[in-house]
């Protein structure tokens, strides 16, 4: 039986279908329309389009093949790290007796727990599947 996502996965899944949906318009401006990628990727205009605005999943096959499609790496397509993982900005309202430089160091602890956390994870996962 599957089992359902987190929401912080979910999040995770939308940023990555996001980013790259930004980065593979940005590379097929100028090369290609979406009407001559869809052909390349077997599938519609219109999942191009969606695909373009982070509401579709992209399957890995289908980056390599745009990726050959549009003449770029690979990399030029995958959003970084950084894309995915982006740190949360906090707002510190005026006179709040809380320094700036609290902020930032707790918001620095915070981006520190979510890797570890996310490390952990994996590395729960692989052991799972190394006990099968």
């Amino acid at each position: 039986m599957a089992r359902l996502r987190s929401p912080e996965q979910q999040g995770i899944s939308k940023r990555v279908q996001v980013a790259f949906g930004r980065r593979l318009r940005a590379q097929r401006k100028g090369r290609r329309s979406q009407d001559a990628l869809a052909e390349d990727l077997d599938v519609s205009r219109t999942s191009v389009s969606n695909i373009e605005r982070g509401r579709h999943r992209v399957f890995l096959d289908q980056a390599y093949l745009a990726a050959r499609a549009l003449g770029v790496t690979l990399n030029d397509l995958l959003p970084t790290l950084d894309e995915v993982f982006a740190p949360v900005p906090v707002a510190l309202e005026e006179d709040s007796g809380v320094a700036e430089s609290s902020v930032r160091r707790a918001s620095e602890i915070a981006s520190t727990i979510q890797q570890r956390a996310t490390i952990g994870e994996r590395v729960k996962r692989s052991q799972r599947r190394a006990r099968k």
